[in-house]
């Protein structure tokens, strides 16, 4: 096992950047997941690391050693890819073992490791198959057993679940996680699926136009964003946003958009002259506006009045599209009962304690520690 350290690390294509100036540091041991859009970079940081892209400026460090100039053999990392890339021809304990005759391992030592890790993968009767015998989530064990027999001091995971159905990806996702907990082996692991990064990473690197933009616990991304983009990128549904212009009239502070004039209350008044900004975004979660016909009236809350445009029904709640008169609907999340109909009048309330603040120039969070959003 190794940590993992990106100081100051350039990727250019030619005239395009891919990664910006990265740094970030992985402990040995954890499982850091790089989450971001198409064209992030994220892939291309991961390429960096097991020596299949050149790195253009900066250091990576595995362990204690620069690993710039080194090949990807001499890193010790084992690579699990999207596509499963088994040998058709051969069987299941063959593809594990194959790495290992290369590398001229011992018949006893190729054997303890090929039987170690079809015990972790629950693989073992699986040995004499060849690929065309197995599913799907077979196949993408023994890619991933192909990693560990090779007992490495970091394991990259390039989008390994993206070929996989809806049930069986949520089935492998925790089989990672588990495996993980077991052999401890530092993990990198890059994904555009917010839910697998949430549900996966002891920490998360989130990724925009190469650049990075928050990297903490899967927790404080979702409750403290560091700004906009996070804040939209993390959460499902994604975060709603309304941008507001502040409006300083007769001792109060007014926010306002097209249509609509509120009085700011007290703690975000607070909040907002805490800095210099003429234009604000709120955002606030859909689980987190209050339906006036479930909790009832709220004190510490913007009331608003909406009409309901969309409902989608998803079993034991809704996705409910409000039309308040902002510019865009925004998203909330209801009880599946009582039952709620598109043209529905409602009353909603947006807590104060649940809203985000992001200025609206820099889209930086405005988040005072005094101040902090709390939950």
């Amino acid at each position: 096992m190794a940590r993992v350290i990106f100081d100051h690390v350039w990727k250019r294509f030619g005239e395009t950047v891919a990664v910006k100036d990265l740094s970030l540091e992985l402990p040995d041991g954890e499982f850091v997941v790089l989450v971001g859009p198409s064209g992030s970079g994220k892939s291309t940081a991961m390429r960096m690391v097991a020596g299949l892209d050149e790195i253009s400026e900066g250091l990576i460090i595995i362990g204690d050693r620069v690993v710039n100039d080194l090949t990807p053999k001499e890193r010790d990392i084992a690579m699990v890819f999207q596509s499963y890339a088994l040998y058709p021809h051969m069987n299941v304990f063959d593809n594990l073992a194959y790495a290992l005759k290369l590398r001229r391992f011992s018949r006893d030592d190729i054997q303890r490791r090929v039987e170690d890790a079809a015990r972790i993968l629950d693989i073992e009767h699986l040995m004499h198959r060849k690929p065309k015998e197995l599913s799907g989530g077979q196949r993408q064990r023994v890619a991933l057993g192909r990693a560990i027999v090779r007992e490495p001091q970091v394991f990259l995971m390039d989008e390994p679940l993206s070929n996989l159905d809806a049930k069986l990806r949520v089935q492998t996702r925790a089989e990672i996680i588990k495996l993980h907990r077991r052999i401890g082996t530092t993990t990198i692991y890059v994904t555009h699926d917010q839910v697998e990064a949430l549900t996966m990473g002891d920490r998360i690197a989130v990724l925009d136009f190469g650049e990075l933009q928050q990297f903490d616990t899967p927790k404080e991304l979702y409750n403290r964003p560091a700004n906009r983009f996070v804040a939209g990128f993390i959460g499902s549904p994604s975060m709603n946003f309304v941008e507001l212009e502040l409006d300083h009239r007769d001792g109060a502070l007014w926010l306002s958009t097209d249509g609509i004039r509120l009085e700011a209350p007290d703690r975000i008044r607070a909040i907002l002259e805490s800095g210099d900004h003429q234009k604000v975004t709120i955002g606030i979660r859909p689980e987190h506006i209050h339906a006036g016909y479930v909790h009832g009236p709220d004190p510490d809350g913007i009331p608003l009045s909406a009409t309901i445009d969309v409902v989608e029904l998803l079993g034991n709640e809704h996705y409910v599209y409000l039309q308040c008169g902002f510019d865009e609907p925004i998203v909330a999340r209801f009880p599946a009962d009582p039952p709620i109909e598109p043209g529905q009048k409602v009353d909603i309330v947006l807590p104060t304690s649940r809203l985000h603040f992001f200025d609206g120039e820099s889209e930086e969070a405005i988040r005072p520690d005094e101040l902090a959003v709390t939950y």
